[in-house]
């Protein structure tokens, strides 16, 4: 996907899809690589609060808890190691 161009480009066209994919840990793990600001992390953790964060990548859940730990984050990481039990 990063063939797009620059960041900015990858960003924007990344940004375009945010409603169909937001619940997807993939789909936030490119935006968070291309760009780490507060308005993405706000975001992001919006979208994981609730818990019903998906991941298609069977270890996508270990890198969407340890997003959540070092964004500091420690009750909805919690929610997420109890989905692993």
């Amino acid at each position: 996907m990063k063939d797009i161009g620059n960041s900015a480009d990858y960003a924007k066209y990344l940004r375009k899809y945010l409603y169909q994919y937001r619940k997807y840990y993939e789909y936030w793990d490119e935006i968070i690589l291309g760009n780490e600001s507060d308005v993405i992390k706000i975001e992001f953790l919006e979208a994981c609060k609730d818990g019903d964060m998906i991941c298609i990548n069977s270890t996508s859940i270990f890198l969407l808890i340890e997003q959540l730990l070092k964004y500091e984050m420690y009750t909805e990481a919690k929610i997420y190691v109890k989905k692993l039990k």
